[in-house]
């Protein structure tokens, strides 16, 4: 039997794995917080692309899309960092945001305490674009990028 489930990075509180094309963000500890009964990584991944994405608290999956500013394993790898960063009780909720809501988007309080390049982050995830998330938080791209990669490596 081919395994189509590719573990992608491992980080202490999930990991993230390629499955058909999307990249998909498993924190520590899924099974027992699920009300499904998934016995393996590859079911909570398959059960998370699947018709059924809302049962599995904390799991976010990012899609490839050919008009986003970055590709799905960068959201991912962002959206890692950020769990990584930010000291949670609970899973971190993701939600997509359309284009036309980016006025609406909401940061959590516990990613605003982080700094300015949680932030920029946080707003990558969404699909916002460098000059966008500068334009919410008051500073140039070039900036926004340097506070992005610096968040990556764990400096901000």
């Amino acid at each position: 039997m081919v395994v189509d489930i590719e573990l992608r990075d491992d980080f202490a509180e999930g990991s993230i794995y390629e499955f058909r094309g999307a990249f998909v963000y498993v924190p520590s500890r899924t099974s027992d917080r699920v009300d499904v009964d998934v016995e393996s990584v590859e079911e909570m991944v398959r059960a998370a692309t699947g018709m059924n994405r809302g049962t599995l608290p904390g799991v976010v999956v990012f899609e490839s899309t050919e008009d986003g500013p970055r590709d799905a394993e960068t959201y991912a790898q962002l959206w890692a960092t950020i769990v990584e960063t930010v000291d949670l009780e609970n899973p971190l909720k993701w939600r997509p945001t359309t284009h036309d809501e980016c006025w609406r988007v909401g940061i959590p309080a516990v990613i605003a305490a982080e700094g300015t390049a949680a932030m920029a982050a946080y707003l990558a995830t969404q699909g916002f674009e460098n000059s966008e998330i500068g334009d919410a938080l008051g500073v140039g791209s070039r900036t926004v990028s340097q506070y992005i990669s610096d968040f990556q490596k764990g400096e901000r």
